[in-house]
């Protein structure tokens, strides 16, 4: 293979403010880890239950039900000053929860951790589908969405450890505290974006929904994609809740210890992420997809082997298949659905992927209590990983021809 020519490597060079956008991006991200500790450890602590913790986790999710509203919204507005207000919006919210831990309103708590939620949703659907294609040629998608997660996956690292060390050392409280700070420096970094996307007519939301089903239901393998997405969750998606049940109930470790193999995730998505640039060249975009969905059943595998390091290996592995996955899904999406669109249709993207994440506490909850060997709790991973890979594979067989080249 032959270097690079200085003129390529400048094709291929990524512009500055795509990177300010990652950077911002990815300190939000870092905030978010902390809730994934946090919210389930001092659930755990006060309750218990793996469903009570699962839930934590699994109703902040629940606002992509409405996320194809949210998407709507989102493609009539400045899309960076959406961005800035769920950011501060987050900060707010989340620097209440410390107050509502204490109170062991559990109920209250759950609901809060809700419209935390919906901030969440806005920002991702306002970064990952749209402001970062729209800061990237076309030729650059695959490179930008390579390295936009490898940054993001080494802050979904570093949250967690730094997270664990907290709580162990300090508590929930100031951990938490801290996760409110991020967003407030997110928002403020975002704010100096030159972004403006262009002002768009001012159309009404019904007829907005409307033409952005109908253009999901149109776009090219996108409701398989987000099928098999479902599917992988209700076994993957409360899976953070489901580790830390495990280091605190099943093995009587610290927070340290969850969170340093909550790590273990986003190091394998970085890698995965990194990889997948890689990886599968020869195939088309949309062909990637199918071994990283491979690679997450082998993840999911391992996990059932009764040894803590194969925990963190399998988790590890399981990172790799979602980073992969994640990199070569959304530049398919990107090539494949319309600018003008993208805030509604991937949303109903994530509707359906997202909200699925809702029955993976008590598919988990049900492993828990049926099993008595630790490592078998996380058999659920393993079999909707499986059957999420089986309906990607069989869907592709099929389709009509593939135009993601």
């Amino acid at each position: 293979m032959t270097a690079p020519t200085g003129e390529e490597q400048k094709k291929q060079r990524l512009p500055s403010i795509f990177w300010l956008l990652s950077w911002a991006s990815a300190l939000s991200k870092f905030g978010n880890t902390f809730l994934m500790l946090a919210v389930p450890w001092a659930l755990l602590e006060s309750t218990s239950s793996a469903l009570v913790a699962g839930l934590g986790m699994a109703v902040q999710f629940l606002p992509y039900a409405a996320s194809p509203l949210l998407g709507a919204l989102i493609d009539r507005f400045d899309r960076r000053r959406v961005f800035v207000i769920s950011e501060v919006a987050q900060a707010a919210l989340v620097a209440c929860l410390p107050l509502t831990l204490q109170l062991g309103g559990t109920a209250v708590t759950l609901v809060l951790l809700v419209f935390i939620g919906i901030g969440n949703v806005v920002s991702n659907l306002t970064t990952d589908y749209s402001l970062v294609p729209s800061l990237l040629k076309p030729s650059q998608l695959a490179l930008g969405y390579s390295r936009y997660g490898m940054l993001t996956q080494a802050a979904r690292f570093i949250g967690p450890i730094g997270a664990g060390v907290l709580i162990g050392r300090l508590g929930v409280t100031p951990a938490l505290l801290l996760d409110a700070a991020t967003f407030l420096v997110t928002a403020a970094v975002a704010v100096r974006m030159p972004v403006r996307q262009p002002r768009v007519a001012r159309r009404k939301l019904g007829p907005m929904l409307v033409s952005g089903l109908r253009a999901f239901v149109a776009a090219p393998r996108i409701p398989a994609l987000s099928t098999t997405f479902a599917i992988y969750n209700v076994g993957a998606g409360a899976l953070p809740a489901l580790v830390v049940f495990a280091v605190q109930q099943g093995w009587g470790w610290s927070a340290d210890v969850a969170g340093l193999l909550l790590s273990f995730i986003a190091v394998g998505a970085a890698a995965g992420a990194w990889l997948a640039e890689r990886l599968w060249q020869s195939r088309s975009v949309l062909g990637r997809i199918g071994p990283w969905f491979g690679v997450g059943v082998l993840g999911g595998l391992i996990l059932m082997v009764p040894s803590p390091i194969a925990v963190a290996v399998g988790l590890t592995v399981l990172g790799m298949g979602e980073g992969g996955t994640d990199v070569a899904g959304n530049t398919y999406r990107a090539k494949v659905i319309p600018t003008e669109l993208a805030g509604r249709v991937n949303s109903l993207v994530r509707a359906v992927a997202m909200t699925a994440v809702l029955a993976s506490p008590f598919v988990i909850d049900g492993a828990t209590r049926s099993f008595t060997a630790t490592s078998l709790w996380f058999a659920p991973v393993a079999v909707f990983s499986l059957v999420a890979w089986l309906t990607w594979t069989l869907s592709l067989r099929r389709s009509g021809p593939d135009i993601s080249s």
